[in-house]
């Protein structure tokens, strides 16, 4: 696979996972984008994106009307449904609207601030802000994901290795496709070379 193809497979996610025999009703029910519980995928990408942010979880619980265990329930379906949904529409869905709220709550708290210079600092450099991962670790994770579905292991398998779920994985791709997009010259070249090494890696690998 030629890195352009590599990366069209990571903008469509689908193409990763080569796991395309889920029963058709298991589908149909993690296709849904339904309020589940009264919380839409939009509610709850704005939940996570605050708590990144480092709001206290009981605070955001409280406005949303929910306590602890129905939030337990909430999130944990939105996980099930953005992992089995194959064209990754929720997960898709879940990273602008994490990213937008991400920016909009940093924002806000710039805005805040009594220092002008410093706020417009920080609005122009709010992506760096939100970075998940490194470049590097981004591009090892897709080789690892990739051989690892070559080999009959699910996404999630990785992920955990790197303490990260489906919806981590979701934002960290909306950040580092961004960045390819706004500067193709810069990452392209760098990301055919980490990607080359880490397949190499990986397929020397016995257990990955």
């Amino acid at each position: 696979m030629t890195m352009k193809d590599k990366f069209q497979a990571f903008l469509n996610d689908a193409k990763i996972n080569q796991h395309t025999e889920l029963a058709s009703s298991k589908q149909e029910a993690c296709s849904e984008i339904q309020s589940y519980m009264g919380i839409s995928l939009q509610t709850w990408a704005n939940i996570n994106a605050r708590l990144a942010n480092n709001e206290k979880l009981e605070l955001i619980l409280n406005e949303s009307g929910l306590n602890d265990i129905a939030w337990e329930a909430v999130n944990s379906e939105w996980l099930k449904r953005m992992s089995c949904n194959q064209s990754a529409d929720i997960a898709m869905l879940y990273s602008q609207a994490f990213v937008a709220a991400s920016r909009t709550y940093q924002s806000n708290q710039v805005l805040c601030s009594e220092d002008k210079s410093a706020a417009t600092k920080s609005i122009s450099n709010s992506k760096n802000q939100i970075n998940p991962v490194s470049f590097k670790k981004w591009v090892k994770i897709i080789e690892h994901i990739d051989i690892a579905s070559e080999r009959g292991l699910e996404k999630d398998h990785v992920l955990a290795q790197y303490e990260m779920n489906i919806a981590d994985w979701a934002i960290v791709g909306e950040f580092w496709v961004d960045r390819m997009n706004e500067n193709v010259m810069e990452y392209g070249s760098e990301y055919h070379d980490l990607s080359e090494k880490y397949r190499n890696l990986f397929i020397s690998q016995e257990s990955i």
